[in-house]
């Protein structure tokens, strides 16, 4: 399978027209489009913005992320990915991690890139779980399915039906 971003992006560019993706690309444009509104974040989306990041490569950013949670799922019964302070944080980064963060020369010459402080990654990560969270994740699910690949949960559920044959079969240990 492909990076999960390039997947991600393909289905959304397949799906363009449907009115869930079309109203998640509206918002994504929202967050980049230039305004008057005061916001701690407005310096990273014009950053965005100015270095090509579009909707549609950054609602695959987003996507990529859920679909990745659904790869790696060690999230609680119930709970993935929804209420997760730390996937909140790391949504909030993969949407501004779309194109590389900008760098800055100190004075001795070292190169460091510029830091989004963790509250306002977090707080992103939280509006985007919010507004774009349950198309990312059914988006994710589907591609998975459609690609054949199996949800943690499924392979996991094979892993322990298996077990149940010797030479792990629990009947040998009594």
């Amino acid at each position: 399978m492909k990076y999960p971003r390039a997947e991600c992006l393909a289905f959304i560019e397949a799906h363009e027209s449907h009115p869930a993706v079309a109203a998640a690309l509206e918002y994504m444009d929202d967050l980049i489009r230039p305004s008057e509104k005061a916001g701690f974040l407005r310096r990273e989306f014009a950053r965005l913005r100015a270095a090509g990041a579009t909707p549609k490569t950054m609602l695959a950013s987003a996507m990529g992320l859920f679909f990745w949670a659904e790869c790696n799922g060690h999230w609680e019964p119930g709970l993935r990915p929804f209420n997760d302070r730390c996937f909140d944080l790391n949504l909030g980064r993969a949407l501004l991690g779309t194109v590389p963060a900008q760098t800055r020369i100190t004075s001795s010459g070292k190169t460091s890139y510029v830091r989004v402080r963790p509250s306002h990654a977090e707080a992103l990560g939280q509006n985007l779980r919010v507004s774009v969270g349950l198309l990312c994740l059914t988006s994710a699910r589907k591609i998975l399915k459609d690609s054949g690949w199996y949800a943690p949960d499924e392979r996991g559920r094979l892993i322990l039906e298996a077990m149940k044959s010797a030479p792990f079969d629990r009947n040998d240990e009594e």
